[in-house]
């Protein structure tokens, strides 16, 4: 059996890690276990009758980092497809940037833009979001603040603002948030939001406020309910709105989850109030495969003349042997005939294997060219060249288990290791000038 090691540093950000397999420990489940991937691009197909056939649209590509304890995406480009070109057009991009502990920081877009007619088209950026988090006192307060360029050659402006307050163990509180006011110049707190949670830590209810500019006061707007089986499973959820000419709330839609043994949701439905009568709106289903994958949702509305479920739609999903998802394809059709497809998409995703990303994390460049990078197998090193080095990875006895002397550019093999914690240390002329604490997981 082939093995992986998953390292882990634990003062530090970058490092690589391994993504487990989507597939349920089902014996019958046939997906292999020793590999996993990330989707480098997703490629979106729609349907034209008219050829039957399916037509390029549009592609995204997929760039990813080791943050904290995971991959996380930190840069995103968006394509169209252009008919008479009869090829991809960049038409945005979209960057991610997080703090040490994982966190988002920062998510901006780009779009494609016309300059003028000398300069053409360019990527200009013209939409960001800056996050930030602090703690006060047994709280945490998550700060989201939106920023826009009306043109490419003009400052940022302030837009919108979300300001959230959660408890000790990250559950929501409370919400304000509204528009920047260029006529006061402040952030316009519209609207506020109040969460209630049970003694699950589940939410129990919410309540919706408006801030009103006549009586300088929030009041009501709408609230919400949720109830929960035995399990924890969100089973009931109902939103009223509050009406000013009874001064009460109202109820306007309500939706309804069930579920299988184990947890998985099977169907939805919703009903909304109209004159006075609940009417059902829509179903979804959620069909299983047998590695617990979810492999196709139908879709129905309800039919006042069959007084039954009528169904006008699916969307089918395809996974590789690893129980990855590599395709999903949404059928919308008439009449509840399959074979009447008014709309459709294919979605192909493009994967890479982790286990061949390579990733670094900071290292002093007083004596290294670069960061060790790090993969399932080895640890490479780029050393300066002039002195003498030697590497050691240390067990927790202190035993040397694997070593490098005089190195300038050396790999340092893992296979074979057995997890546990190990001490990674570089020496220079008898003094140690790097230490780092390693969790290598197999």
């Amino acid at each position: 059996m082939r093995h992986h090691h998953t390292i882990f540093i634990l003062t530090t950000a970058f490092v690589l890690t391994a993504i487990t397999c989507q597939g349920q420990n089902n014996p019958d489940c046939t997906y292999s276990q020793d590999s996993s991937f990330l989707a480098s691009s997703r490629i979106l197909r729609t349907f034209n009758s008219a050829l039957d056939s399916f037509e390029y649209f549009s592609r995204n590509a997929y760039e990813y980092a080791y943050i904290f304890d995971g991959y996380k995406k930190v840069f995103e480009t968006s394509e169209s497809f252009e008919e008479n070109s009869q090829g991809w057009e960049v038409i945005g991009t979209d960057s991610l940037v997080y703090d040490a502990e994982g966190r988002l920081t920062l998510s901006q877009r780009t779009n494609l833009e016309l300059i003028d007619i000398n300069v053409g088209y360019v990527l200009v950026p013209r939409y960001k979001d800056e996050y930030h988090y602090e703690e006060v006192g047994n709280l945490k307060v998550e700060d989201e603040i939106s920023s826009i360029k009306q043109a490419y050659n003009l400052p940022w402006e302030n837009s919108y603002r979300t300001l959230d307050t959660l408890s000790a163990n990250n559950l929501r509180l409370s919400r304000y948030s509204g528009p920047w006011d260029p006529s006061t110049n402040q952030w316009s707190f519209t609207w506020r939001r109040t969460y209630f949670n049970n003694a699950n830590n589940l939410r129990d209810s919410l309540y919706r406020d408006r801030f009103s500019s006549s009586t300088q006061q929030y009041e009501p707007n709408g609230r919400a309910f949720y109830e929960y089986d035995s399990l924890g499973n969100n089973t009931y959820y109902q939103f009223d709105s509050w009406s000013n000419t009874s001064s009460a709330y109202v109820p306007v839609y309500k939706s309804f989850y069930t579920y299988d043994s184990i947890g998985r949701q099977t169907n939805f439905w919703s009903e909304s109030l109209q004159s006075g009568n609940w009417i059902i709106a829509e179903r979804e289903e959620t069909i299983y495969n047998i590695c617990g994958d979810v492999e196709r949702e139908n879709t129905y509305t309800w039919s006042t003349t069959l007084n039954d479920w009528q169904q006008t739609g699916h969307e089918d999903f395809e996974y590789n042997e690893y129980g990855t998802l590599i395709s999903s394809r949404l059928y919308q059709y008439l009449s509840g005939d399959p074979n009447d497809i008014t709309f459709a998409n294919w979605i192909t995703y493009g994967l890479n294997n982790v286990t061949s990303i390579e990733k670094e994390i900071p290292f002093d460049d007083s004596f290294a060219q670069a960061s060790p990078l790090f993969t399932h197998q080895e640890m490479s090193f780029d050393f300066k060249a002039g002195k003498s080095y030697s590497v050691s990875l240390l067990d927790l006895q202190g035993r040397r288990v694997r070593g490098l002397s005089n190195a300038v550019q050396q790999n340092m093999p893992l296979h074979g290791l057995t997890g546990g914690y190990y001490l990674l240390q570089v020496v220079e002329n008898g003094q140690q000038v790097y230490s780092q604490k390693l969790l290598i997981k197999e």
